[in-house]
């Protein structure tokens, strides 16, 4: 398969290249592992364990760039007739209290929980 670039295209994907390859070095990944934040654990105290890990994401963009991450998650409809994918976004007025009180040292043990069952 032959291509034909205009003369500009080969810099500009080098370009791009160079730009991307900045971006991977720079980023870092933790991994923790915990009993406490398990599917099990979450349910059991009546918590959605999804919900808590888009909120876990909301909380360590906002320790991490001080302000909430704009962000969505896609969900299936598919089981509903006319069903298809459509968006939650989990960044909400909400999710921005939550953060703030887990961000405040101040903030007591009940506010916090009442703050993740908001």
């Amino acid at each position: 398969l032959g291509w034909s670039l205009p003369p500009h295209l080969p810099q500009a994907i080098a370009d791009a290249k160079a730009r991307f390859t900045a971006t991977i070095a720079s980023t870092e990944l933790s991994v923790m592992l915990s009993e406490a934040f398990t599917s099990t654990n979450l349910k059991a105290n009546k918590l959605s364990p999804d919900g808590m890990m888009q909120m876990a994401f909301q909380l360590a963009h906002v320790r991490m760039h001080g302000h909430s991450a704009s962000t969505y998650e896609s969900a299936s409809t598919a089981a509903f007739k006319h069903g298809r994918t459509e968006t939650i976004r989990s960044a909400t007025p909400e999710s921005a209290i939550f953060a703030a009180a887990f961000c405040d040292s101040s903030t007591s043990a009940a506010e916090r929980a009442a703050r993740m069952r908001a």
